[in-house]
């Protein structure tokens, strides 16, 4: 089946709508009468002719979107609507003022769609809709669009993997607390937007914040977790390749969510395809998972804090006692090691204040020679070689 985006929109719906592949179809053989339901809270919606769901599109999303409807003759011979007309419902004051839901076409059309009395479906704005129409006898109130009476309707749910993480960072945990610190961000020292788009990751991803008050108050720091396809290899070679990643944020607790403080949903990952997922912090040791997941709409959850068998290879974590494994701080090159190397880097530069540097290993903002410390007591340690850039 194709794979669609999950857009923004989609968010907001995922405590009512679950997250698997939910697909029905109403049919019926006349529709008569006026049933638009106007229960449903609307997005506020600019520019309301062609174009009307692509414009509120923009970046990679846009992109997605665009590439998924080229791919819709696949989805369109697993769905039941004989005509296969694919829209996205949205909601639009009328002529009158009143306001009505509308369904825009793959072309741009704008349609208003009529139920009998007593069809039950229920729609949102922003909902993917399969549908089969006729054009009936009367015309549309609303002078930008055309009246329609729908006669099979189905709803396209995007099929997306949950997953849940928890891991510690060496240097910033505390084991007083039990957690990890987040001087980063009480200090203002995070960057807004996620800090992976320059090598040795080259992620080009677009998470971002527009202020220090949209982070979660928990936060500590971003991180990258990858999907990844194939076998790993233990010792040399890469036996395995990205098949998504996100941009992400750790917690004081240890865990891995998104921008919006809830688990990542993977929305390029075929179900019943298997993966290994691949945790990167900009200077600890990146880890990968110890087994692969079946790719699902259940939650995957993985836990690196309490046994180093929970990482793939020879002790990619750090036992720190008290039954609490964390990531190893130091890897202040990003080369997947830590050597003589990351002791240079940090020469390099070893006192600054109120930064974000590769060389702070116990994330307070500070590089001193407590950064060192990680480093000299970590060095010498090698990464997984398929965990490596």
């Amino acid at each position: 089946m194709a794979s669609f985006i999950s857009l923004e929109y989609y968010c907001n719906m995922k405590s009512t709508h679950p997250l698997l592949i939910l697909t029905f179809c109403i049919c019926i053989s006349y529709i008569s009468g006026f049933a638009q339901n106007n229960s449903y809270t609307p997005v506020e919606i600019q520019n309301s002719i062609h174009g009307q769901f692509l414009e509120q599109l923009t970046g990679s999303d846009r992109e997605k979107y665009l590439e998924n409807i080229e791919s819709l003759p696949e989805l369109r011979l697993m769905l039941d609507c004989e005509q296969a007309n694919i829209g996205v419902i949205f909601f639009q004051n009328c002529d009158n003022g009143q306001e009505f839901f509308f369904i825009e076409t793959e072309d741009g059309e704008i349609l208003d769609p009529y139920f009998d009395d007593g069809i039950d479906f229920s729609y949102y704005s922003g909902q993917l809709v399969m549908f089969d129409y006729e054009i009936p006898t009367f015309d549309s109130p609303c002078s930008f669009s055309t009246a329609i009476t729908i006669t099979c309707i189905e709803e396209i749910v995007i099929p997306v993997t949950p997953v849940l993480m928890n891991a510690f960072l060496e240097g910033a945990y505390d084991m007083a607390t039990g957690k990890m610190t987040n001087h980063l961000l009480t200090d203002n020292i995070l960057p807004l937007a996620q800090p992976f788009n320059t090598p040795t990751y080259n992620y080009a991803g677009e998470e971002a914040f527009a202020s220090y008050d949209e982070f979660p108050e928990n936060t500590v720091d971003w991180v990258l977790l990858e999907a990844h396809s194939g076998t790993p290899e233990i010792e040399g070679g890469d036996g395995t390749t990205i098949a998504e990643r996100q941009a992400a944020l750790i917690m004081k607790n240890g865990q891995v969510l998104g921008l919006d403080g809830t688990p990542l949903q993977f929305k390029n990952l075929p179900y019943g395809e298997s993966y290994y997922f691949i945790l990167r912090h900009r200077n600890h040791l990146d880890i990968m998972s110890a087994w692969s997941i079946t790719s699902s709409a259940s939650l995957s959850v993985f836990n690196f804090t309490f046994s180093d068998d929970q990482a793939l290879g020879n002790l990619q974590l750090k036992d720190i006692g008290n039954g609490t494994t964390v990531m190893f701080s130091g890897d202040y090159n990003q080369d997947g090691d830590i050597q003589v190397s990351d002791f240079d880097a940090w020469k390099l530069n070893p006192a600054s204040i109120d930064t974000y540097s590769l060389t702070d290993g116990n994330l307070d903002g500070v590089t001193q020679v407590t950064d060192m410390d990680f480093w000299f007591v970590n060095r010498a340690k090698l990464g997984l070689p398929d965990a490596k850039q």
